[in-house]
Formats: C-alpha cells, sequence, structure tokens
C-alpha cells in the first residue's frame, strides 16, 4: 500500500493493550510509518519505509519491537518514549 500524498501515519494504535502486530509492510507517507501507545504492545517483522518522518514511535510501556526492517525515513528510525522520570518507573520496552 503506498500513501504517499497521506500527512498522518498509516497505523496509529492509542491507549491500547495487548495488542500484536506481525509480517506487515507500511510504505509511502508524509508523516511517521506507524505510531503504538499503550502496554504490553508487540511488533514484530515489519517492513517500515519510503516515510518523511519516523518509522515507528513508541510510548508507553511494555512495548517490543523485533526483527523490523525500517530504511529511507526521513528521520528517525524508531522514536521512544515511556517511563516516568518522577518517579523512575521504567518503561520495560525492549527493541
Amino acid at each position: 500500500m503506498i500513501l504517499a500524498f497521506s500527512g498522518e501515519s498509516i497505523i496509529k494504535i492509542k491507549d491500547a493493550e495487548f495488542v500484536n502486530i506481525r509480517d506487515f509492510e507500511v510504505t509511502g507517507t508524509r508523516s511517521m510509518g506507524m505510531s503504538a501507545a499503550g502496554k504490553n504492545i508487540k511488533l514484530s517483522y515489519l517492513s517500515v519505509s519510503r516515510l518523511s518522518g519516523a518509522g515507528i514511535a513508541i510510548s508507553g510501556s511494555d512495548i517490543t519491537v523485533e526483527g523490523c526492517h525500517i530504511y529511507t525515513t526521513g528521520q528517525k528510525g524508531i522514536d521512544v518514549s515511556g517511563g516516568d522520570k518522577h518517579t523512575l518507573e521504567p518503561s520495560n520496552h525492549l527493541i
């Protein structure tokens, strides 16, 4: 799927828990490929390419990104945030 004129993320996961996305291709947008926010999310063996933004952005806790092929992005491959710097609670992400 090529959405070169889209200014939005192709896949957006928000406030979700226990989501598993595997063996999927995301390509061609003027934004980031996908964003995932929540808990216990697993992104496995994705191909993410030809984007003007980041490949994948994650925030929340216990998110795993494994075996992904991320290339030809305009910004970062993976943008990671999470945890709490005030309470020192870790995000427990696995990249």
